[in-house]
């Protein structure tokens, strides 16, 4: 039998692991007639085993259940653990990319509004999961007109086709809209799709016909 302190150093752990271990009922070290705890060598098989499932990443509330009833399915665990590294790869490359740009501060501030995108993006989809609507689309007669001046750009950028067209663009335009357009490169990457997909378009299509509009003024 061993006493708390010298069952420590035996196992490699602290004594306030082995009480913390205890108060969640993973441990029951027998108890002297002066409530000493006294640990024997089945409490450190115990302990090998809570320590070899707590590297898996188990909670300890699982890690009893385990012990307790080892037939169980890791499928859930599995997933966690999926997700979890999904996040962390995320993590590592957005670092890697703040790293590896040449303005930090501006590199921190663009992931900034990825994130932030992505994040209302999320709960945006999360609500409306329980109202199914149609997806939201630009106005017929702007997509139609959006698809009037791919074509146009495809023939003849030069000509008289394509300006006219850029020309009813701009006055259909409201202010707001072609101000936002003048800060687009701040954009997060969602909302550039989003705002693509409006127009039916992928965001590369999308961001050379804004750019002809523009280069055409």
């Amino acid at each position: 039998m061993y006493s708390t302190s010298a069952f420590a150093r035996l196992a490699g752990v602290t004594i306030k692991v082995l009480r913390h271990y205890e108060r969640v009922g993973l441990l029951a070290p027998k108890r002297t007639r002066a409530q000493y705890r006294r640990y024997a060598i089945a409490d450190l098989h115990r302990l090998e085993r809570i320590l070899a499932l707590k590297s898996l990443g188990l909670p300890l509330a699982s890690i009893k259940g385990l012990l307790q009833q080892p037939s169980t399915s890791w499928r859930a665990h599995r997933q966690m653990l999926e997700e979890r590294r999904a996040r962390l790869d995320r993590a590592i490359e957005a670092i890697r990319a703040i790293e590896q740009h040449t303005d930090s501060p501006a590199a921190v501030q663009a992931f900034i509004r990825e994130a932030t995108w992505n994040r209302w993006e999320t709960l945006r989809q999360r609500r409306a999961a329980a109202a199914p609507r149609a997806p939201d689309r630009a106005s017929p007669a702007k997509v139609a007109l959006f698809e009037a001046i791919s074509a146009a750009l495809a023939e003849d950028p030069a000509g008289p086709r394509a300006r006219a067209l850029v020309a009813e663009w701009r006055a259909a335009m409201d202010p707001d809209t072609s101000a936002a357009l003048k800060h687009r490169a701040t954009w997060p990457s969602g909302m550039r799709r989003y705002v693509a997909s409006l127009y039916e378009a992928t965001p590369a299509a999308w961001e050379r016909i804004v750019a002809f509009i523009e280069q055409s003024a």
